[in-house]
């Protein structure tokens, strides 16, 4: 514990906890950030308390959020005995989200298993239990997963989604997990086994904690930097429901014109899961590691401008070209304009078939 809160400190802040402190720990802790998505925010909670398994907390962190969604969090937990609040006085930012808001969650539960929940995304009614049992049921998995099911802004499942993607043992060696997603990765021919929209898996809190909280590159790290320190444990019969909608923050800073560039670079440098890969995988693998982190930062590099050459808008391709010509060295810009020119031979190709 010394170790992680020298490594994270908290801005000014309350905790308002449960209201009746429960003598026995709840086993599992769901963490639920929120800020204004308060048209979601009911269908989340309610996917929560609905859980077949009840040795739960609710940690809800109030990132200095909307009246709206206060008042959805004030209500719930005065009806419910295993809430708690996290509240922050201000707004510190999407960047903060993890590194601060995450944390202080993970850092006022009880838990032994820990998940941050979206406030625009909800659970089956069998999440907890699954999870649990795959932890219970083999003692080195220190993370568990669900199958990812992408819906839309009307709960409906989106065509197309994540069940043909996901395909794996119910427990697999998260060393050999982590080595398969980043050749799956680097080479599309070969059939994913964990392809998911962001955080999915559930972590061991004493992991967590050792390894000093959640990290900026959360998506990658829950794979090549926890999952690597035992089994990793999947049951598709659980799902997480993720919604795809345009209020995503990924989608409001695509928008905007952000490459991720010097953002991904700086996270993957604090994760230190590259120190870590150092001292438990060969030398091959490691390589193996840098050669993903490089193909990763121009593939989102290249999917950002073919995105903003999609919407036909001109100012939003200005600002994604001058954001690549100021954030990134020589060498990569040579690679993202030529990504995008083999983007546009295979986008004509097509074209070209469907005439002939």
């Amino acid at each position: 514990m010394k170790i992680f809160d020298k490594r994270i400190s908290l801005p000014e802040h309350d905790f308002i906890p449960v209201k009746n402190d429960q003598k026995k720990s709840a086993l599992f802790s769901i963490i639920i950030p929120t800020y204004t998505r308060f048209q979601f925010l009911r269908e989340c909670i309610n996917s929560v308390i609905r859980q077949t398994y009840s040795s739960y907390e609710i940690i809800f962190v109030d990132h200095n959020a909307s009246q709206k969604n206060k008042e959805i969090i004030n209500e719930y937990r005065n009806n419910y005995s295993n809430i708690s609040i996290v509240r922050f006085f201000k707004n510190y930012g999407q960047w903060a989200v993890i590194p601060i808001i995450w944390n202080a969650g993970l850092l006022y539960s009880k838990g032994k298993y820990v998940y941050v929940l979206s406030d625009d995304d909800f659970l089956s009614e069998n999440y907890l239990e699954k999870m649990v049992k795959l932890f219970q049921n083999n003692k080195n998995c220190v993370t568990a997963a669900p199958l990812p099911v992408s819906v839309d802004e009307k709960s409906n499942i989106n065509p197309g989604d994540y069940l043909p993607i996901n395909n794996r043992s119910r427990y697999t060696n998260g060393k050999k997990l982590a080595v398969s997603f980043i050749k799956e990765w680097l080479d599309p021919s070969l059939p994913k086994s964990f392809s998911a929209p962001g955080g999915t898996m559930v972590i061991r809190r004493d992991l967590l904690m050792r390894l000093g909280g959640f990290d900026d590159n959360n998506d990658d790290s829950q794979i090549l930097k926890y999952a690597i320190f035992g089994d990793s444990g999947f049951d598709p019969e659980a799902k997480l429901y993720w919604r795809h909608h345009n209020n995503q923050s990924n989608m409001i800073l695509k928008s905007q014109g952000n490459i991720f560039y010097r953002s991904t670079t700086k996270a993957i440098e604090d994760s230190g899961y590259l120190n870590i890969w150092k001292k438990k995988f060969d030398n091959d693998q490691y390589k193996l590691l840098l050669k993903y982190i490089e193909f990763k930062k121009i593939f989102n590099i290249v999917g950002v401008f073919s995105e903003a050459l999609r919407k036909k808008s001109p100012i939003l391709v200005l600002k994604v070209m001058l954001n690549i010509l100021k954030e990134c060295p020589l060498e990569v810009i040579i690679k993202v304009y030529l990504g995008i020119f083999l983007r546009f031979i295979k986008y004509f190709k097509k074209k070209i078939d469907k005439y002939l």
